[in-house]
């Protein structure tokens, strides 16, 4: 007997809330987001010969798991920040950063973003289960899992928002593992520029001793980098069709799987050779602070057209059809 079996990751769902942020000084920040509410539903599909089945702490696994199975009683405040640039493997760094001060260029002069506060981090473990007829049981098999669609969609009319939705996947056993994902690709996004964050019609300065008056010798601000003038790109982001396989309508057979995001979950004998670990990826969405809207400029948003947006971000993970056999 052969069932078909699909796992999926269904719409994060995300209202977001857009202010402008001041400091005492009259400097101007980036724009500020603020989630009034949040519903994610990622579930599978349950046949009788197989099932796959997810875990946030490699533990408890479910069928389902909702925004507070995956949250908790975190309230998130989704901001506008950055990673910077991106590590040489694809491996997101260890500190996002937030709200730069007109004349402090340097990431480490900014605010330090908080996953869980400031946006969304939480880790994601597959397992697939397969019953065997023998024991009247399931086992743990090897099973590769596809990404097969993908949602980053705006919910309000004119108001964009989900072009700055960054979201990274990142396998926490294999360092090279990784799959940085965005509406359409981006390639060549700078995190490094010139701003004119305090609105004087020039490129800011240097911040000196000179607190209160401007210091015309200081040299221009150089935001986002840690020294250095060279301009600093983070690594390209893979668009929706470069991530995703494709499913046959009739037979649910997955295609065009070549270079696509899958995951191999662990057999039973693996799984007791990797210390009882279950694959896991640590999944990672933000909004990217860097990011240039059609039509503008510089990194500094419309406050006008991206006023109360909302978006929705959604997965669907699939393994395909007749991927389970009942075992005798």
């Amino acid at each position: 007997m052969k069932m078909n079996k699909k796992l999926v990751v269904a719409t994060l769902s995300t209202v977001m809330g857009i202010g402008l942020v001041g400091s005492i000084s009259g400097t101007v920040a980036w724009y500020q987001y603020s989630t009034r509410s949040m519903a994610t539903l990622i579930g599978t599909e349950v046949s009788h010969a197989g099932t796959v089945t997810l875990s946030t702490d490699g533990t408890n696994y479910s069928g389902r798991l909702w925004t507070n199975d995956i949250l908790g009683s975190n309230s998130v405040k989704f901001h506008q920040a950055t990673f910077g640039k991106l590590n040489n493997d694809g491996s997101l760094p260890a500190q996002a950063y937030l709200n730069p001060e007109a004349g402090y260029g340097a990431l480490n002069l900014w605010d330090k973003a908080v996953a869980g506060v400031d946006y969304v981090q939480f880790d994601l473990y597959f397992r697939a289960l397969e019953l065997k007829n023998s024991s009247d049981l399931y086992e743990r098999v090897a099973k590769d899992i596809y990404l097969t669609d993908v949602v980053i969609e705006d919910l309000d009319s004119g108001k964009d928002i989900s072009d700055a939705v960054r979201v990274h996947f990142q396998n926490k056993n294999d360092a090279t593992d990784n799959w940085f994902l965005s509406k359409e690709a981006v390639t060549g996004q700078k995190v490094g520029a010139y701003l004119d964050l305090d609105r004087d019609g020039d490129p800011d300065k240097e911040r000196s001793e000179y607190i209160y008056e401007p210091d015309p010798s200081a040299p221009d601000c150089k935001y986002g980098q840690f020294s250095g003038d060279t301009p600093l790109e983070q690594l390209d982001t893979k668009g929706i069709d470069d991530t995703i396989a494709s499913e046959n309508a009739s037979t649910g057979a997955l295609e065009d799987t070549t270079g696509k995001f899958h995951v191999t979950t662990l057999n039973a004998t693996e799984y007791a050779a990797n210390s009882n670990t279950d694959v896991c990826y640590t999944v990672t969405i933000w909004l990217e602070g860097w990011h240039v809207f059609s039509g503008a400029t510089d990194a500094i948003w419309d406050l006008q057209s991206t006023y109360d947006a909302s978006f929705h971000v959604g997965f669907t993970f699939n393994a395909g059809s007749n991927v389970f056999d009942v075992d005798a």
